[in-house]
């Protein structure tokens, strides 16, 4: 296998949402395959294994959260994000563990209707590129995310966050796990506590809204890299 420490660089057409923790570069890779093969969640982190370096201490993909990219002439810029939203379909007990004593439900109160159509707000974020480093198969990676569907945080199939262009360059180290201290994307937090984030309770591995969460310590939710460090291991 071909693993290298890789800067992937992605211009996106729309603004970036955020949920609760930045987008990490193990989950496109995982959209990706799944779309591409068609396999099971098990076969498909197996399939992951040969395109991005995994680390059996940790029990995660040497894959970072998102930066994003600014230059001297554009920054990051904060926007709103609504969309019409129903929740029809979504208050199905298949979506919800029981919150009350003895295993039962307890009444939810939805103002105006369950199937009222709602606004969603969310803060999305606009920068010029947006950046993401792993240890992994780099040209194989980068025909996997521009052949598939994939755009990068919340809402991506509503053209949220659309990969417009995708390059890479190679980088002497690799800084996909932390840097300098600072935790880059979600490690455990036992064994951990010295190394800076945020303290989560968070997926280890794709998909990041599955219920396997364990205490972590992520990367900052929103951070930037300018372009003029690109290049360098930082």
């Amino acid at each position: 296998m071909n693993l290298k420490p890789t800067r992937f660089i992605i211009e996106t057409g729309s603004p970036v949402v955020l949920t609760e923790f930045c987008p990490q570069f193990d989950s496109l890779v995982y959209e990706g395959l799944r779309q591409a093969t068609l396999l099971e969640h098990d076969e498909i982190l197996s399939k992951m294994k040969e395109l991005i370096l995994w680390n059996p201490f940790l029990g995660v993909f040497h894959a970072s959260a998102m930066r994003f990219g600014i230059t001297s002439e554009r920054g990051l810029v904060a926007k709103q994000y609504i969309r019409v939203d129903s929740l029809r379909g979504k208050l199905s007990s298949k979506n919800f563990s029981p919150n009350g004593k003895g295993g039962r439900y307890v009444g939810v109160l939805t103002a105006g209707g369950a199937f009222k159509p709602r606004l969603t707000e969310r803060l999305a974020y606009e920068s010029p590129f947006v950046c993401f480093d792993a240890v992994c198969d780099a040209p194989k990676v980068e025909k996997l995310l521009t052949n598939m569907f994939i755009g990068v945080g919340y809402d991506a199939y509503k053209g949220q966050g659309e990969i417009m262009n995708i390059s890479s360059i190679p980088l002497s180290e690799d800084v996909s796990i932390t840097c300098n201290g600072e935790a880059r994307r979600n490690i455990p937090l036992l064994g951990n506590e010295a190394i800076k984030g945020i303290k989560s309770f968070s997926p280890l591995v794709p998909p990041y809204y599955s219920d396997n969460k364990v205490n972590c310590i992520s990367a900052q939710r929103v951070s930037v890299i300018t372009h003029a460090n690109v290049t360098r291991n930082v």
